[in-house]
């Protein structure tokens, strides 16, 4: 694990230790933030919903932004 890993790691530790709520809400912004890029920049469309196929796992469902929410 790199010096960089090391230090996110134990930011988001002592994020959950403060508060796992915000600590979800972190983690989960910054994981649909990064798919919405990483559409964007192969050219897709963000607008829609968004499914992940998670084989064996589960599924993952980024549903289409809300009329009239924050972006």
């Amino acid at each position: 694990m790199s010096p960089i890993e090391k230090n996110a790691t134990a930011a988001i530790d002592a994020l959950v230790d403060e508060s796992p709520e915000k600590a979800m809400s972190f983690l989960a912004s910054n994981f649909v933030g990064l798919i919405l890029a990483m559409i964007e920049i192969k050219g897709g469309d963000v607008s829609n919903e968004i499914k992940i196929n998670g084989g064996d796992s589960r599924d993952i469902t980024i549903h289409a932004k809300k009329k009239g929410g924050a972006a």
